[in-house]
């Protein structure tokens, strides 16, 4: 009877204490509980395994995307198309551009008495050009006083070549505009018979837009017997009409 009284207390003993160290943490007994909890919950909380190194990677390219998600993907690359469209769009768009002017004879030339006008006013359309009479224009003409031009004379004693840099007033107000084309003209010959301005050997329409010209800051006109030759040569349409 004390026998079974006594494993009776010591078992109640033994649960009371370990009740209590669960609850006050402290003693052996809830040590060893404790410990026995933590390694069940990191049990439980154990995955598979370590992520293969692969799929690290393939979660770093992808930023964590799923390859079962389409609809992500397909939107992705989606923008990426529609930026890359929009680039394009944007790189065909004419863009004014700001280049010194470079106006030289060629030698055959550089004796001969001439006057070159070069003039980048907007308001003197391509169109107006193309339909002004050259032989009017020179000497004096009333669309040659509108215009107001920057002028240079070549011939015996002068200089080959002259330089109208952006900084120079006139063209720096017409630049102000934001011109895409400017017009060159010169009075040799004194007379062509033939049709109007467009295709008058004494007129070049120089594009003055940043697609036609890679990595320029000048465009150099050369004044031949035939006509005119730039360079850089412009990589566009809009030199001549």
């Amino acid at each position: 009877m004390h026998i079974g009284c006594g494993i009776r207390r010591r078992a109640y003993g033994d649960l009371t204490a370990t009740e209590n160290g669960r609850m006050r943490g402290t003693g052996k007994g809830t040590s060893e509980a404790g410990n026995g909890g933590r390694r069940a919950d990191t049990q439980n909380k154990i995955d598979d395994g370590p992520i293969p190194s692969s799929t690290r990677a393939y979660h770093k390219k992808t930023n964590g995307m799923k390859p079962s998600d389409p609809i992500r993907w397909c939107f992705q690359w989606g923008v990426a198309v529609l930026v890359l469209f929009l680039i394009g769009c944007a790189s065909d768009k004419a863009q004014p551009g700001r280049y010194a002017i470079r106006l030289e004879v060629a030698d055959v030339l550089k004796n001969i008495d001439m006057q070159v006008d070069f003039v980048a006013d907007k308001n003197f359309t391509k169109e107006r050009w193309k339909n002004a009479n050259l032989n009017d224009y020179w000497p004096n003409g009333e669309f040659r006083r509108d215009a107001k031009p920057i002028t240079f004379s070549f011939g015996p004693g002068r200089e080959q070549s002259y330089v109208i840099s952006t900084t120079n007033s006139q063209y720096h107000a017409w630049l102000k505009d934001s011109p895409l084309l400017a017009v060159v003209v010169r009075d040799h010959p004194d007379q062509v018979v033939g049709d109007k301005g467009a295709s008058d050997p004494r007129i070049l329409f120089l594009s003055l837009n940043k697609r036609d010209y890679r990595r320029t800051k000048e465009l150099k006109v050369i004044i031949e017997e035939s006509g005119f030759r730039v360079q850089p040569p412009p990589a566009g349409k809009s030199v001549q009409p």
